[in-house]
């Protein structure tokens, strides 16, 4: 894709009337799902980015992404809910309500909605109505999504200071948590089944062993803060840094890795959202708006285009196209 140069398909500037800010839209085969600041929710259409739908959410002021799954969205608001919409025309099949606004992206597994609140309580949700199946007090905001682990049973969740694994087996408790002394709200604990490992990103990256805690590995070069959570494929992990650095981390890594198998420097103030992996190549987009395609091997730049807006969010690829939102609510879709 990005050898073949990404153009335009279309720009929706007018319909969204909030700041989009990190929200992540959500994509399926018809449609663009993607929510922001404000209690407005949108469906777009994949064809034009014309308007099929908008709902009413409780609340303002929620950076959740939206999650699509078997025709429902679910996604948070800042009135504390988790709404679960259809797909196809909005209608709300259930809302969960809460004290706390959910600020995270929710996650959904094995028939359960897992989302987390910003008084610090991770929730699970029955995902056919949403009825509360438990839920657990980490003691401190969650600013960030947590991850699921089908081997370990367990999701994975991230204060300012500790990363806690929940054993979703019984009642979301405490098997372990790991404390640090930077804050972490960045990074989203990032799970590796197949290495058993857990990824994050602070002031380094850092690899934990998914079943107890203790520190794999780490790296000693960073020099700045990682703006973004960590994504992996079976040569390395990848990350983007505060300094507009992208940085491959051998996934073979152990101990203390003290270089990385290849840095890029995007000559930006910062990358602000997750960079999103397909096949051999790398998107990452940074916070003055402009758009990398990286090959995931050398580090080499294969494409770039520069949208003209800030971007807090994470690219979406899918069948082809780039679903890409601006900070200022204007979404962009690119082949």
């Amino acid at each position: 894709m990005g050898s073949e140069g990404l153009a335009e398909k279309w720009r929706q500037t007018d319909a969204i009337e909030t700041s989009l800010q990190a929200s992540t839209p959500a994509v399926d085969d018809d449609h663009v799902y993607v929510g922001g600041l404000g209690e407005e929710f949108y469906a777009l259409s994949r064809d034009d980015g014309s308007v099929v739908w908008v709902r009413e959410r409780d609340g303002s002021l929620s950076d959740s992404s939206a999650c699509v799954h078997d025709g429902t969205v679910y996604v948070g608001s800042g009135g504390g809910s988790v709404h679960a919409y259809d797909a196809t025309d909005g209608s709300e099949h259930w809302r969960y309500s809460g004290p706390s606004a959910v600020t995270s992206t929710p996650v959904v597994a094995d028939g359960i909605v897992y989302a987390a609140r910003n008084d610090g309580v991770l929730i699970a949700l029955a995902e056919d109505d949403g009825s509360v199946l438990w839920n657990v007090d980490l003691g401190a905001p969650i600013s960030t999504d947590p991850s699921y682990s089908a081997v370990e049973k367990t999701v994975y969740a991230s204060t300012s200071e500790r990363i806690c694994a929940c054993d979703i087996t019984d009642g979301g408790r405490v098997v372990w948590s790991t404390s640090f002394s930077t804050d972490i709200n960045s990074s989203s604990p990032i799970v590796d089944d197949e290495r058993g490992l857990v990824y994050f990103a602070s002031s380094e990256l850092v690899a934990l062993n998914a079943s107890d805690g203790a520190t794999a590995w780490g790296t000693s070069f960073f020099g700045a803060s990682a703006g973004s959570s960590p994504v992996f494929d079976d040569e390395a992990v990848y990350v983007g840094g505060g300094n507009g650095k992208v940085y491959a981390i051998s996934a073979s890594s152990s101990v203390l890795v003290n270089s990385p198998a290849w840095e890029f420097q995007t000559w930006d103030v910062s990358i602000a959202s997750d960079p999103t992996l397909v096949e051999s190549e790398l998107f990452a987009a940074t916070i003055d708006g402009n758009l990398y395609v990286l090959d995931t091997g050398s580090g080499a730049a294969l494409d770039s285009v520069s949208l003209s807006c800030e971007i807090q969010s994470s690219p979406v690829i899918t069948d082809g196209e780039v679903i890409v939102a601006g900070h200022e609510g204007t979404l962009y879709a690119l082949e």
